[in-house]
C-alpha cells in the first residue's frame, strides 16, 4: 500500500477528523448532561412530593377591602396545589397585580385548627364582636406571598413573608 500525500487527501483527512471530533464532542456533551438531568436533589425543596407542575384544585370565594372604602367585595380565587413544595396557594388579581399566597402543611393545619375553634365559638355564641382582637383571635402564622404584574412565573418577581392573622370580622 502506498499513501498519497497531496493537498486533496490532506484536506479530506482534515474534514473527516473534524467531523469525528465534532461527533465525539456532541456525544460526550449529551451523555454528561443526561447524568445531571434528574439529579437536582441538592436544589429541591425539603417538602418535595413529585416533579409535577401545579394542579388546579378549584376556587374559593374571598372578600377583599375595596380601595378608598370601608366595605369589602367578594371575588373568586383560584386554588392550586404545588407538589414540588407541598404547598397550596391561592392565586388572585388585586388592583393591577397577580398574587399567590402560599400555605405550607403547617399553615394548613393551623388554619384548620383555627376554623374548628371559630365554629365552636360561633355555635356557643362566644364571638368577641368589640375591638380589633377578633382579627387575631386564633393566632397568627407566617405566610409566603409572591406577586407581579402578570400571572406567568417569569413576571412573579416580588416575594414577602407576611404575618397572617387568623380571626374574624
Amino acid at each position: 500500500m502506498q499513501f498519497i500525500h497531496d493537498k486533496t487527501s490532506k484536506c479530506c483527512y482534515n474534514k473527516v477528523m473534524m467531523k469525528s471530533l465534532f461527533v465525539l464532542l456532541s456525544v460526550s456533551l449529551l451523555l454528561s448532561s443526561c447524568g445531571s438531568l434528574g439529579n437536582n436533589s441538592g436544589k429541591r425543596n425539603p417538602n418535595f412530593l413529585a416533579d409535577r407542575d401545579p394542579i388546579a384544585i378549584g376556587s374559593v370565594a374571598m372578600q377583599f377591602d375595596k380601595m378608598f372604602s370601608s366595605s369589602v367585595e367578594k371575588k373568586d380565587v383560584d386554588v392550586w396545589f404545588d407538589p414540588r413544595t407541598d404547598a397550596v396557594y391561592l392565586q388572585f388579581r388585586y388592583l393591577t397585580g397577580t398574587f399567590r399566597l402560599f400555605w405550607d402543611k403547617a399553615n394548613r393545619l393551623q388554619f384548620i385548627t383555627a376554623l374548628e375553634k371559630y365554629k365552636k365559638d360561633y355555635e356557643t355564641k362566644n364571638l368577641n364582636l368589640k375591638g380589633n382582637r377578633a382579627y387575631r383571635a386564633y393566632n397568627a402564622l407566617e405566610g409566603r406571598m409572591v406577586w407581579g404584574q402578570f400571572s406567568s412565573n417569569i413576571f412573579m418577581n416580588a416575594e414577602s413573608r407576611p404575618k397572617m392573622e387568623l380571626g374574624y370580622q
